[in-house]
Order: structure tokens, then sequence, then C-alpha cells
């Protein structure tokens, strides 16, 4: 018994504490049993030890995906959906094997120069990395084409070929579309034509490649064009900006004669259907054009209805309005231009110290439209040509746009899809002009809302972790304009509304704007879906909260409204006027009334009320009389008994809290002492006003109006 009593012990101490706790709680009947229970434990123990171990990673591998390549055309950028990652693992059991790793758990990075040189995609992935080697694609012209045929492709024998009218465009490997103008290229028939010639060589030469397209031309003895049989919109393209009227759409309007030839035609030789109707954003409206000497000759295209912002004139917050001589690459060479741009920039300081930088553009759509956003912009991706020394120059890296940037319209994100990236430029000395060269972009296929379209671009931190050559995020964008382009959704000319809403998202109510003067946004959802803005008019609204006033009061509204031709669709809506306060003096003044000497400050004031109201120079302090409007102010104060000598600097306090003794003194100049002066601030240096032998007089000091008594 005692020997088995020291063999248990000297197992269990084997076993250890884990197993101990185990054996505690299973009855031991022989030490047989003892022995299967001991082996069974160990097994349980060891198939939990394996379970708890995790895969050992080995190494990554990546590999660029089918079809992804790199050009040297100053847009090459590694992104991560480019490359397949697959990492190797061993198991717990010693296996070998390999998992796909997902979009998302790995990351890529580039030289600075890569966008140039091309080099090593870095793949990061827990703590292995792989690396891919690109050798940037030469981009190389590989076609030509018309994609315009010229005016004439039938001639009379002895005339000459003629380009006008043609467009060609140069098309290359990497995809991008480059027009040619008539000096770029060669035309293969110069001399006089003959009956024989029936096609004309186009050619054009980049290095030492040259690549043709062929047009089919006829020549006869004589050449009659014959009948104007149709006109044409060429490319199907007009463009008309909001607010303008179809009648001075941007666009080619053409007359085809029985040969094939055509002519362009100025605006007095067609007329345009609804010539003075003004378009608005949203609205789709057809372009229909007819001949003038044969009105059965017609064309129709859609028009593309542009909105055009300049960034200056959005709201930037942590930016600001600059402006900038532009410069443009003419072949190869960076040139300076001479106009200028006005543009909003400069956010990246403000982002970079975890401040607000952002532009707001707004405007109205008629329809819930979708749409494209084109954006003019410089870039700001700047670094050293050679990565690391300044001696060598700069250049700026291709920007990918989702990675410094957040689209929202009305609060809503707008995914930006990781092709849309600014387009790299230099090597320049300085980099001065680098960020005068601009590139447009497009986010295609926009939702805009109808009514208000508050269209935000907020910059944020590079989240690739990309760096200028100063170690700052390149969180900015110089942004000349914005291009906002639909072709609107169709408003029927007779339509059934099956519902009506309002628009509380856009309403804006005004403290102190007049009740009767609100205009309230209603929104119709039309039988065929499109939701519109459709003319208050036609509907009953009722504006119901407040004290009673007639005029916008802080508070909750309730807006109600139903259709006047069918009071069943009804809506309504809560609207809160928020609770602020501001002032600003805006005239000081010396008066007589009914034979007392006043000093009058007069000026704008909202959340004030009257008892809040200190004028004081050092520590005297002057009973007033204070008028207030609804959104004005009148303060004056009695110094008909001033003392002569007197000398009294305007200074205003506002009483915030009487009972806790806080007082918060009135800032519009160039410190917060309470300085009436400054910021829109009138009045007439030098006036005065006599009284019982003493003179009141204003004089202008510190830009304050100094009162004197003589």
């Amino acid at each position: 018994m005692i020997k088995k009593t020291l063999i248990e012990k000297i197992i269990l101490g084997v076993v250890g504490v884990a197993t101990a706790t185990v054996l505690a709680v299973l009855p031991i009947s022989s030490y047989s049993d003892y022995k299967d229970y001991l082996a069974e434990v160990e097994t349980k123990n060891e198939e939990i030890s394996n379970k708890n171990k995790k895969p050992v990673l080995n190494s990554i591998s990546a590999t660029l995906k089918e079809g992804v390549a790199y050009y040297a055309n100053d847009v090459a950028f590694a992104k991560a959906e480019d490359v397949n990652v697959v990492a190797s693992y061993t198991s717990p059991e010693g296996e070998n094997y390999t998992e796909v790793i997902e979009l998302g758990k790995y990351q890529v990075s580039t030289a600075a120069d890569f966008y140039q040189k091309g080099g090593d995609i870095t793949v990061t992935y827990r703590n292995k990395t792989a690396k891919i080697n690109v050798s940037l694609l030469p981009v190389v012209l590989e076609s030509i084409e018309v994609a315009v045929n010229p005016y004439s492709v039938k001639y009379a024998v002895g005339s000459t070929f003629s380009t006008d009218g043609m467009v060609v465009n140069a098309v290359y490997n990497d995809g991008t579309v480059k027009p040619l103008t008539s000096e770029d290229y060669t035309v293969d028939k110069t001399a006089a034509l003959t009956a024989s010639d029936n096609s004309v060589a186009i050619s054009y030469t980049e290095g030492e490649i040259t690549k043709t397209a062929n047009i089919e031309i006829g020549v006869s003895q004589t050449l009659n064009n014959g009948a104007v049989t149709s006109i044409m919109i060429v490319n199907d393209q007009a463009i008309v900006n909001a607010g303008d009227v179809l009648g001075n759409a941007q666009m080619e309007v053409n007359a085809v004669y029985e040969n094939g030839n055509r002519k362009p035609l100025t605006s007095s030789e067609y007329t345009v259907a609804n010539a003075n109707t003004a378009v608005a954003f949203g609205k789709q409206y057809k372009m229909e054009i007819a001949y003038g000497e044969d009105a059965t000759k017609t064309d129709v295209a859609e028009v593309t209805v542009r909105n055009t912002i300049q960034g200056e004139d959005g709201v930037i917050v942590g930016g600001a309005v600059k402006e900038e001589t532009e410069y443009k690459v003419i072949n190869g060479v960076i040139t300076e231009q001479t106009n200028k741009v006005k543009f909003a920039g400069n956010f990246s300081k403000t982002v970079t110290n975890g401040g607000e930088g952002s532009l707001t553009l707004t405007f109205n759509s008629e329809t819930n439209a979708v749409g494209d956003i084109t954006m003019r912009c410089g870039n700001s991706y700047n670094c050293y040509a050679n990565g690391t020394n300044a001696n060598d120059g700069y250049m700026m890296k291709p920007l990918q746009i989702n990675t410094i940037l957040d689209l929202t319209v009305n609060g809503r994100e707008v995914q930006i899809p990781t092709t849309v990236i600014l387009k790299g430029c230099g090597p320049a000395e300085t980099y001065a002009p680098l960020y005068g060269i601009y590139y447009e972009f497009t986010f295609e296929n926009v939702q805009f809302d109808v009514g208000v379209n508050n269209v935000k671009f907020n910059f944020k931190r590079s989240t690739i972790g990309d760096a200028n050559c100063w170690g700052e995020s390149p969180s900015t964008m110089n942004i000349d304009y914005v291009h906002f382009d639909t072709v609107g959704r169709e408003i029927p000319e007779n339509y059934t509304i099956s519902a009506i809403e309002v628009a509380t998202s856009v309403l804006n109510m005004e403290y102190g704007q007049p009740l009767s003067e609100v205009e309230v946004p209603i929104v119709g959802t039309l039988n065929n879906g499109t939701q519109v803005v459709i003319d208050s008019s036609l509907c009953n609204i009722s504006i119901s909260g407040g004290t009673g006033k007639d005029y916008v009061e802080f508070g909750e509204y309730t807006i109600t409204a139903d259709l006047k031709s069918d009071n069943a669709l009804r809506t309504s809506g809560s609207y809160k006027v928020k609770e602020y306060q501001e002032i600003a003096v805006l005239t000081a003044d010396v008066v007589i009334e009914n034979g007392r000497v006043y000093y009058v400050f007069t000026g704008s004031s909202i959340g004030y009320t009257a008892d809040q109201f200190e004028l004081f120079d050092g520590n005297t302090v002057l009973p007033l009389e204070v008028t207030l409007g609804v959104k004005t102010f009148e303060m004056k104060t009695d110094i008909t008994d001033m003392a002569k000598g007197t000398v009294f600097y305007p200074h205003l306090r506002l009483i915030i809290d009487a009972e806790n003794g806080l007082k918060l003194n009135y800032e519009n100049g160039a410190n917060a002492n309470g300085d009436i002066r400054d910021k829109g601030l009138t009045f007439t240096d030098g006036k005065s006003v006599t009284l019982n032998g003493k003179t009141y007089k204003l004089t202008s000091q510190y830009s304050m109006p100094r009162l004197n008594v003589d």
C-alpha cells in the first residue's frame, strides 16, 4: 500500500497540476485502471495542446494579377488590388499548406520614383514581405483613328484633299487617346486628285513608330454635292450650362449632302426647338434642331447639363484661396503660361494637425439624377526626383484620390474607385512650377439628390501612409474648378404625383426671417418613380411653432403641406432653428434729442437681451437705454452731464451670467478688450454737437470713436 502510494506521487508529479485536477474527480479502483486513465489524460492533453497551437507563417509570395500592367505615363500607381498574395504555413501537425490572403489584410508600397522608373512593389503581410519587380512598359503608339471624317470625301478631278472638319486621334497601348492637329499628321495625297484616287492615307509618327489610317474618297470629273439630305449634331454632343438656354448649346451642327460631303452650319442656318428654354440641372432635355432651308431635315441629341463651380467660390474649411501662375507640359517641357489660376487649396497643414480641411460646393437639382463630377486640380504629392536629394530636382507622384479624400453628397458617402488618379508630373529643378500644372479627373455615376446638393470634398491623412519629401501627408490639391454634368431624368409634360414630402433636409429657416417669406421645398414623387421639386404654389402649406410671432424664432417648427388638387396627399416635417448668438456694432454717433446729448450705437444682434449690454471704459460704466429689434439693436447713453475734459473710449461688454458675475468682452478688433472698432463700424471722424457751452466730439483713435467733451 505504501509502495502504490509512492508510485502515485511520482506519476502525479510528472503529469503536473492540470492532470491532477482532472484525477481528483475520477474514481480509481486499481493500479491498472489508473495507468489506463493516465494514458487517456495524456492523450487528451496532447490534443488540447495541439489544438491551441497556431499555424506558423513561413513566407509569402506575390504576383501581379492577370492583365495588370504599368506604363511610363505618369499615372503608374501600385494598388493592393493589383496583386495576388499567397501565404505559406505549417500546421501544428507539421503539414505545409498555402492560403490566398484577402484584400485589405496586406499592404503594398513602392519607391517614390516608381511612376517614372518602375522597380519593386513591396508587399507586406504580418511580419513577412515579398517583392514584385516591375518594369514600366513604354507608352507606344498603337494606332490612329479618324473619329470624324473631313467635311469633304468627294472631290472633283484637279482639286486637293482637305483635312477641314476631320478629327484624328492617336491611340496608345495604355488606353489613352490624344487628339491630333493637322500639323501633327501627314496625308499622302497633296497633289491634284485624279479619277483613280479612291482613298487617302493619314499617317502619324512618334519616334520610330508610324501608324496610318485610310479615308475612302471619291473623285469625279465634276463635283456635284447635290441637295442637303440631313443635318447632324456632330458626335451627338450638346452641352448647355445650367441656367443658360438651349439655343446656346456648345455643339457643332453639319449639313450632309447627297454625295456624303458635309458643311458646318452657323447658328443662323438652323433652328433649335425651344431655343429660349432655360435648362435646369437634373432635368432631361433633347436638343432638337431643324435645317433653316428645309425644316423636315432634323436631328436630335441628348443634352448634357453642366454646372461649373470655381473652387474659390465654395465653403472652405481649413484651407485658403490663392492664385498662382499656370504651367503646362508641352512636348515634355514645363512651360509657363500667361494666365494665372485662382484656386482653393492649402488644406494639408490643417489636416496634418488633426483639423478639418474641406471644400463644399452647393447646387440645386430638379430631380434625383445621376451624373459625373470632373475636377481640375494641381497635384500636391511632391517628392525628390531621386527620392532623397533636393539637389537633383523634384517631381509630383501620381495621387490616388481615395487615399487622401472623402467625397459626400448631402452627407452620403460616395465610393471613389481606386482608378481615379491625379496625374503626376516633373521632374523640375524647383517644386514651384509643379504645383501649377493642372489635370482633370472624373468621378463617374454619382447620385445627386432632388433639391439642394452639398458636395463635400473632405481631405484626410493618407490612408496608405504616403508622404511627400518633407514627411507630410499629401492631404491637399489645388482645386481650380469642378464640373457637375448630368443628362438628368425625364419629367413628363403630363404626370401624376403619387406622393409629396417636405424636404426638411434642405429647408432653410433663418432667425428673424418673416414666416411669410419662408420658401418650403416640396418634393413630389411621380408615377414613374422620379422625384422632382414641385412648385410650392401647388400645395397648401402651413408653418406652426414658436410663440406666435410673424417671424422665425429659435425652436421647433412643424411644416405641413397638402396637394391642392388632391388633399389626400399630405405630408409634414419638423425643423429646428438652433439657438446662437451674434452681435456687430455698425455705427457710432453723437446726437441731440429733446435737449439732451446722446452717445448712440446701432448694429445687428441675435440672441441677446437688453439687460446684457454694458458700455464701459476702464472702471467707468455708462447707463444705457437699449432697444432691440428682431435682429437689430440701438444702445444710447445720456452724456449731457459729462464734465469738460472727459475722454471716453467705448468698450462693450456682454453680461452672460449676471448672478455669477460672468461677463464677455466684445471682440471686434485687434484685441479682446471689448473695443468698439473696425470690422464694419462706421462713424464720422470729427462729428460734434454743442450744447450749453460744451462740445461733444467723436475722434478716430485706434480705429475707435473716442468721445471728447470740451
